[in-house]
């Protein structure tokens, strides 16, 4: 019971705030500015993205591929917007300076970047399974559709 709390203990503290990570480094206050304005113009492209695909023939033509991409695009554009940032940080933020490195070595605590990198990594994996949910939502929509039309054309062939 204790090895648990203490666990816990360690992997709560491990992150610390997000103000205190931010104020360790400009280029992460910069990366984050980055990355909340990337968000929201991601949000503003995909409603008017959205809205586009609407209108279009192969909305009506082939729902399912219609409703598949208007749900696909959103992560897809967060996942590269979180990947590069999550690049550009642990490329060259983590690794400028070899006394830092060597710092790192000796000292177990994680550096802010490493820690903003664990962060990104976590949104990567979230925004992932968001986009899954989402897809195997609209294939097992399909599926059960797909199973009543079945039904559906096995009645009217009995009737005839």
């Amino acid at each position: 019971m204790a090895g648990e709390e203490q666990l816990a203990g360690a992997s709560s503290g491990q992150f610390g705030t997000l103000i205190e990570l931010l104020s360790s480094s400009f280029t992460l206050q910069m990366s984050f500015v980055i990355l909340i304005v990337g968000l929201i113009s991601i949000g503003i492209i995909y409603q008017k993205f959205k809205h586009w695909t609407r209108t279009k023939k192969f909305s009506y033509s082939n729902p399912m591929l219609a409703e598949i991409v208007r749900r696909a695009v959103l992560p897809i554009l967060a996942l590269f917007l979180i990947s590069s940032i999550n690049f550009y940080i642990q490329t060259f933020e983590l690794f400028v300076d070899p006394t830092e490195i060597l710092q790192e070595q000796i000292n177990p605590e994680l550096t802010a970047g490493e820690t903003f990198a664990k962060i990104l990594n976590s949104m990567n994996i979230l925004v992932m399974a968001f986009t899954a949910g989402h897809i195997i939502a609209i294939l097992l929509e399909k599926r059960e559709k797909l199973k009543l039309e079945k039904e559906d054309f096995k009645a009217w062939m009995d009737l005839n």
